[in-house]
């Protein structure tokens, strides 16, 4: 009889703690926001003006009763380039329905944010907990990750919402892979699902983790278990990558081949640097 009551009182515990937790992340997600929304201002961030034309492009195609995009009509001052073959847009579609369903599309954007704040801390300590076992630990990682500075540049000076995005899915890429190479390779499909979820949010993003993997399999080689198993793994989760991702990649793929495409001007980014010694030898 005591032991149910022990194990009732350790749930009631659990559960309570949970939603602790819980409401936590909600109340730092909107708080982040809520004061910057209230401003009723967007502040000018670097690609502000091409992530919002890329919003009010797929408003335009949702209220025009599609479902894709294929060229910009709506937004770009209309000349209909084809932004959403080279970037994914998927993600962008929360965004305009918000924009649609809320008078204030400065509110709209906002309410984006919050929702990709909650998104990146349910994933962040769900990624951690499954990892370490711990909740405690799942929480100071997920705060620390919440409040990273890299994030709030991305969401406020750089407005880069591919990559703020990308930001939410990367600790349940790095779960996945290294349940593959050290724990539980049965768990591959972790691997293909985080991958796919950053790709479909910013395809440099993705490219540069799996950059990443390869340097961390290269490093820890000698450390693999089973190598022929974790192969066999790598190459069920890449499988599974290219199924999820084969909306963005075959449009992207064929669009590049099919087209002319005409690239931005090259610049010698060592030319653009800043030259401390600009006036004092001249």
């Amino acid at each position: 009889m005591q032991t149910k009551e022990v194990v009732k009182k350790e749930s009631m515990r659990s559960v309570s703690l949970s939603l602790g937790i819980v409401f936590f992340y909600i109340f730092i997600s909107i708080f982040s926001i809520i004061l910057i929304k209230r401003s009723g201002f967007l502040f000018k961030g670097d690609d502000l003006h091409f992530h919002i034309d890329r919003v009010e492009n797929l408003v335009g195609v949702l209220k025009g009763h599609n479902l894709l995009s294929f060229i910009s009509t709506y937004a770009y001052n209309r000349t209909g380039i084809a932004v959403d073959q080279f970037y994914p847009n998927l993600f962008m579609y929360p965004f305009a329905i918000l924009r649609i369903l809320i008078k204030s599309p400065v509110s709209a954007i906002y309410d984006g944010f919050i929702l990709i704040n909650l998104l990146t801390c349910f994933i962040a300590h769900l990624s951690y907990k499954s990892f370490s076992g711990s909740n405690f630990q799942a929480f100071i990682f997920t705060n620390f990750y919440f409040f990273a500075t890299w994030r709030f540049t991305d969401m406020f000076a750089r407005f880069d919402l591919g990559e703020l995005l990308a930001i939410a899915f990367i600790p349940l890429a790095f779960l996945g892979f290294y349940e593959v190479m050290f724990r539980n390779t049965k768990k591959w499909p972790i691997l293909a699902l985080g991958m796919s979820l950053i790709l479909y949010s910013h395809l440099l993003s993705a490219l540069m983790i799996a950059f990443c993997f390869v340097l961390m399999v290269i490093v820890n080689l000698k450390k693999i278990p089973n190598i022929k198993l974790t192969i066999l793994r790598f190459l069920n989760a890449m499988i599974l990558f290219l199924v999820l991702s084969f909306g963005f990649i075959y449009s992207f793929l064929y669009t590049s081949r099919s087209a002319t495409v005409k690239l931005p001007v090259a610049r010698i980014l060592q030319n653009e640097a800043l030259n401390p010694f600009y006036g004092v030898f001249k």
